[in-house]
């Protein structure tokens, strides 16, 4: 058991296979949606690539089926949550997200973020991001969740802040950017007690 994680007697601590917000249906990776996904990274991918190391080639419908398959089976068990964002009302993709347990201090997640292209500037990373983190501390029972983001990617650093996340860090730890430029990277918290 993790020191300092809030357990609540005869609850079981998961994430929720649904989270809902006024405008959003975030869920687990669908591999099925394989298709529909693979068309927002190609949409997509001069952006990613940018800021995400994953986007390192564009993938095909296989190799996205694949990775959805593997990120719904760590969901299943627990170990890491990729979640897929669709509009509540239009039932279209908008992007993914995930709360990964990247971090040293198991009491805490780190959430990751993307958005479609056609998507971006509506809002909806922001509201994705603070119903996970919401989700984050009754489902999992987790002090924080953190964003870590390139300094130079300032669209990722207002969704943190508008998100309600605070600047806790700015750290030179040897980040490079898949651009190949050094950056140092801007640790965003947000605290369940602060919820």
């Amino acid at each position: 058991m993790n020191r300092g994680v809030r357990l609540m007697p005869g609850f079981p601590m998961r994430f929720p296979p649904l989270v809902h917000t006024s405008r959003l249906l975030i869920r687990p990776a669908d591999p099925e949606a394989a298709p529909i996904i693979n068309a927002a990274i190609r949409e997509s991918y001069d952006e990613l690539r940018a800021w995400l190391p994953w986007a390192d080639h564009v993938p095909s419908v296989d190799e996205t089926r694949e990775h959805l398959i593997g990120a719904r089976a760590k969901f299943e068990v627990g170990s890491d949550h990729g979640l897929s964002l669709w509009g509540r009302d239009t039932g279209r993709f908008l992007g993914g997200a995930g709360l990964h347990g990247r971090l040293a201090d198991s009491s805490r997640r780190e959430i990751g973020y993307w958005l479609r292209t056609s998507e971006c500037g509506q809002g909806y990373a922001r509201e994705a991001v603070g119903a996970i983190a919401k989700a984050a501390f009754t489902g999992l029972g987790l002090l924080a969740v953190e964003i870590h983001t390139s300094a130079r990617n300032v669209r990722s650093q207002r969704v943190a802040v508008g998100a309600g996340f605070t600047l806790i860090a700015i750290r030179d730890d040897g980040r490079v950017d898949p651009d190949g430029v050094p950056s140092p990277s801007h640790i965003y918290e947000r605290r369940a007690d602060a919820a």
